[in-house]
């Protein structure tokens, strides 16, 4: 999966000149946090947010004659940015690498898309089997045992399907999360007993 598959489009956006609360009224009214800033040529400046141009607002204003607030006063700089052909997990680590909540997706320095820590939640739930009902049953198994395959397999021969399946690996030890459809819990506890798995949990989900 990649970027453009996720990427929200098209991308709402400001110029460095716009005023803050006109800014956060279009935030407001399209239900977006982010607003990408960008100048005259359509190209890629900056970035803002909701609660920087709320917190640029509550600012006093010392004479009536000072000028309004802009969104180029708080917007962030230079912003991370991706394409669209780059792989979904390559962009998940760049966020998590960074610590921000979205990346913005440019062609010739223009952006064309938004990708958001909510998208990436959304995937992962899916991922996860999160709206397909099943037996959710998490594993923990050792990082040098690969038994997906034969999971699957002996899952199958039950008269089961393996509808989802993620996994961490962290040090020596791989956590496995699956959701099986049409068998029982006993029956899956049956079956995992001939793998070199523990059974950390399982529950209808």
């Amino acid at each position: 999966m990649y970027v453009r598959n996720l990427m929200s489009q098209p991308v709402i956006t400001a110029t460095t000149d716009t005023g803050a609360g006109l800014a956060l009224q279009l935030m407001r009214e399209k239900i977006i946090r982010r607003l990408p800033i960008v100048d005259n040529e359509g190209r890629l400046v900056g970035i803002v947010n909701d609660r920087s141009l709320l917190r640029l607002l509550a600012e006093p204003r010392r004479h009536r004659s000072d000028p309004l607030p802009t969104v180029g006063r708080v917007m962030s700089a230079p912003v991370f940015t991706v394409t669209p052909d780059l792989p979904l997990e390559e962009a998940a680590s760049l966020m998590a690498d960074k610590r921000v909540g979205a990346l913005l997706v440019v062609e010739d320095e223009k952006p064309i898309g938004i990708l958001t820590d909510r998208d990436l939640y959304r995937v992962f739930f899916d991922l996860l089997g999160g709206r397909d009902p099943g037996l959710r049953v998490t594993l923990r198994a050792p990082a040098n045992v690969d038994i997906l395959a034969d999971v699957a397999i002996a899952v199958s021969n039950a008269g089961g399907a393996l509808r989802s399946f993620g996994s961490v690996t962290h040090q020596d030890e791989t956590l496995m999360v699956l959701k099986v459809k049409y068998i029982n819990e006993d029956e899956l506890r049956m079956l995992l007993r001939d793998f070199p798995v523990e059974i950390e949990s399982v529950r209808q989900a």
